[in-house]
């Protein structure tokens, strides 16, 4: 499956990000783009497709089928926007506002599998992954494209794919040593025991359970973001010799010399290539000379029993998060399941209380559309970046129906 989307190394001040590293190498310096003619992505277009097919079949998908990688229903949204459903995902991804570089190509990408690992699979299998740095866009196409068969690959362990993937990254074609993306990858399992999900975070990204639960729909966390400054990651950074904390401006001089003030996050700082750099988050995948100083590639993983009242999972990038809080996300997902509702007859009125509609059992009888949820949720984020800066993140976010 194929977005696309960017979150450049430096990155947060008050009105938005700053990416001011953001200078792209031309085609043949650094990493090669004639290397991987499959994995540049283009947005509102199939991309990969020869690979995509070709990872089909190893994982025991039928290249007819309309689920998975095999039958990608991608399509323009309109300038900048891909959207994408399978039988019971819906996505949205909306490349981002970069000052000074038109051609900005959009380094968020996704995976969703209905059915993965097998032809008749108990599995699904659905993933977000944000790419910052120069080739960022590399680092999480190559993820999308082989992410999946190292999970199946490894049966289902997700440490060891991870470690695969990392070990490749330090190989391949791709300059990673400033460049990296963050994972987060759900699996579902039905089970004659009962359905259980598995959640490996790397990074910033987030996953969101959807519960209605007493007539009102609550959303749950299911990821922690790996920031530097949080203190078990700030304890191994510092064990390993790193540096943490917020950029500093010059704000003036004083009797005892400059003044300085922190601005945006703590970051991990370290020196490439003879410059100091800092990364937002202190897990990735990639980013091979701040893993030297602390960073870590380790996917935190959870695992949890899906539960009746569980209705949706909303899986997103950092584009989502850094402008809309969990419940706002779900509750935009929630209106469109009373819209849909409403669109049926179940219910008469739409000034009827939003946690009223819900309240019968019938709440998964009436069919919704994913897809449009996820929209409503990445249009309303693009709203808000742009009313707070010129400066816009690249925004993914994809919807399943539990």
């Amino acid at each position: 499956q194929t977005a696309i989307g960017v979150q450049m190394v430096g990155h947060d001040t008050a009105a938005g990000k700053d990416y001011s590293r953001d200078m792209r190498a031309p085609s043949g310096h650094g990493a090669r783009r004639g290397d991987f003619p499959m994995m540049i992505s283009h947005q509102g277009h199939r991309t990969g497709s020869n690979m995509l097919l070709s990872g089909a079949g190893m994982m025991g998908h039928d290249a007819g089928k309309e689920n998975g990688f095999a039958m990608m229903r991608q399509r323009s949204g309109g300038r900048g926007v891909v959207l994408e459903r399978t039988e019971t995902t819906g996505t949205c991804s909306i490349t981002g506002l970069k000052p000074g570089n038109p051609h900005w190509t959009n380094q968020d990408n996704y995976v969703s599998l209905d059915s993965f690992w097998g032809k008749s699979s108990s599995r699904s299998l659905y993933a977000v992954f944000d790419g910052h740095g120069e080739y960022g866009h590399l680092v999480s196409a190559k993820c999308r494209e082989e992410m999946p068969e190292r999970i199946g690959a490894n049966n289902l362990d997700f440490h060891l794919a991870f470690e695969e993937a990392q070990e490749d990254f330090k190989a391949c074609e791709i300059d990673c040593s400033c460049s990296g993306a963050t994972a987060v990858v759900v699996l579902l399992e039905w089970q004659p025991g009962g359905p259980t999900m598995t959640i490996a975070n790397c990074g910033d990204s987030r996953a969101v359970l959807a519960r209605v639960v007493n007539r009102s729909v609550t959303s749950v966390l299911l990821t922690k973001d790996h920031k530097p400054d949080r203190p078990d990651e700030r304890r191994r950074i510092l064990q390993m010799g790193g540096k943490v904390g917020a950029r500093q401006v010059l704000v003036g001089h004083g009797p005892a010399g400059a003044i300085s003030m922190p601005v945006g996050p703590a970051r991990i700082w370290y020196t490439c290539r003879g410059e100091t750099m800092g990364l937002a988050m202190s897990r990735s995948l990639g980013d091979l000379v701040a893993h030297r100083s602390g960073g870590s590639h380790e996917p935190e993983i959870t695992r949890r029993a899906l539960q009746p009242e569980d209705a949706f999972l909303l899986l997103a990038t950092d584009g989502v998060w850094d402008v809309l809080d969990a419940k706002s996300a779900v509750d935009m997902v929630f209106e469109v399941m009373v819209e849909a509702r409403e669109h049926a007859g179940v219910e008469k009125k739409r000034t009827m209380a939003m946690n009223e509609a819900m309240a019968a059992v019938d709440w998964r009888k009436v069919d919704w559309d994913a897809e449009a949820a996820a929209q409503r949720i990445c249009t309303t984020a693009r709203r808000r970046w742009e009313s707070l800066s010129a400066m816009v993140d690249d925004i993914t976010c994809t919807v399943v129906k539990l």
